[in-house]
């Protein structure tokens, strides 16, 4: 058996049921308030195949950022489509990722032109845009570990990446009390640590930059 194999064994999901909300998170810099950062969730169809929309965008200084999003399954968990939106002084440029059988296509277009890139697809493949949401469906009470493959969609490369699921454990997130999994994943030289609800719709209550201090927290949940 090959050790890309292993990683498949290991990486399954337990999917579970989203309704539609706007998570609202304070964006952290080196531990100091940046601005908001939001998660929006819906429910949507892709290509005939029913499945949940994931819109998400930060405000720094009244300016909102530019809304990026991706779709995945609701059946499976698998992520279907993304889409991320650069905008610089300079220039607009729009990175999307297609999940086809055997492949994962990056289709890149900028002011210089249009490029594609393919990179192979399995099921423990993700593009880093999705990644987070993914890795929510995780059956934490076997504490899964093992290693991913992360498509990185600005850079248009892809690496590997070791996660590992925790014990449940209580945090205090803006006054309240939350039970939470951890997920630590170590990619890019950086460990990371995402924090979910223990209980469905796992919401990601914190992801943190250990060495940095940087990342986002749960302020509030808006209902749709």
């Amino acid at each position: 058996m090959s050790l890309l194999s292993l990683f498949l064994i290991a990486f399954s999901l337990k999917p579970y049921a989203l309704t539609p909300e706007t998570r609202v998170y304070d964006l952290l810099l080196k531990g100091s308030l940046q601005g908001t950062y939001y998660i929006d969730v819906d429910t949507a169809t892709y290509e005939g195949e029913r499945a949940y929309r994931i819109t998400y965008w930060a405000v720094r200084k009244g300016n909102e950022g530019e809304k990026s999003h991706f779709f995945f399954s609701a059946k499976s968990f698998r992520p279907l489509y993304s889409r991320k939106v650069i905008t610089s002084i300079e220039s607009n440029s729009v990175i999307e990722a297609f999940y086809e059988e055997d492949s994962i296509k990056l289709k890149l277009k900028s002011p210089s032109g249009e490029k594609e890139l393919f990179f192979p697809r399995d099921d423990s493949t993700f593009d880093n845009s999705s990644l987070y949401m993914i890795l929510s469906a995780l059956d934490f009470r076997k504490k899964p570990s093992g290693t991913i493959r992360v498509v990185l969609l600005v850079q248009g490369s892809a690496l590997t990446a070791d996660y590992s699921a925790g014990e449940v454990r209580e945090v205090e997130v803006n006054g309240s009390k939350i039970r939470v999994y951890p997920v630590t994943l170590e990619m890019l030289g950086k460990e990371i640590e995402v924090l979910y609800g223990a209980d469905p719709p796992h919401r990601l209550v914190r992801y943190l930059e250990m060495d940095s201090g940087s990342g986002f927290i749960l302020r509030e949940v808006e209902k749709k």
